[in-house]
């Protein structure tokens, strides 16, 4: 999980020995400089910024001894392209706001078609896209610039979160195809205990 936030990868991005790393939890007290644009985050549980997840970088190789490759192969992605309804992307509120781009998933796992997004762009919500599809979602779509959507529940009783993001983005004047593209993973070389405090 810390390699994920570190990297700023999926799941799916990461190989190499996983043994007692993906079972064994630790707590972890850090805090930036006052000067730190870290410390200006607007939204409360906001993704980590590229300073924090260096810090993490940092903490995974001084402490647990981490020491990795990048390794790109052609793998299976999803395409995001422009649809052929009209685009459902407002121009942002706020240009000064963290970037936020949700499918809602409620208790249950239902997906209802619940979507929202702030000063989200098309390459950060195709990164979002990944997460919830399990793989690479490559943005093809040339839309550029910052936007704002929400879009209503349209299926209450829909628990099948695939469907719901396909839904979503066809909502917002977007389509999913599958295709074939680069596919980066993170390959752990070495990873050990972590040194004492």
């Amino acid at each position: 999980m810390l390699a994920l936030f570190a990297f700023h990868l999926e799941p799916y991005q990461i190989a190499g020995d996983r043994d007692w790393t993906a079972s064994q939890w630790f707590d972890i007290n850090a805090v930036p400089p006052e000067t730190s644009p870290s410390r200006q985050i607007k939204v409360a549980n906001a993704e980590p910024t590229p300073e924090q997840r260096l810090m993490l970088q940092s903490l995974l190789r001084d402490r647990f001894g981490f020491k990795s490759h990048f390794e790109t192969k052609e793998g299976e992605v999803f395409l995001l392209t422009r649809g052929n309804k009209p685009l459902r992307l407002k121009p942002s509120k706020d240009p000064g706001s963290d970037p936020r781009a949700i499918v809602v998933i409620k208790a249950g796992g239902i997906a209802d078609g619940e979507a929202e997004g702030t000063n989200t762009t098309t390459d950060y919500l195709a990164q979002r896209l990944s997460g919830y599809l399990r793989l690479p979602v490559v943005n093809e779509t040339g839309i550029t610039g910052a936007f704002d959507f929400n879009l209503p529940a349209d299926d209450p009783n829909n628990d099948d979160v695939v469907s719901a993001v396909h839904s979503v983005v066809d909502r917002l004047g977007l389509k999913l195809k599958r295709g074939r593209g680069p596919v980066q993973t993170l390959v752990i070389d070495h990873v050990q205990q972590p040194s004492e405090n």
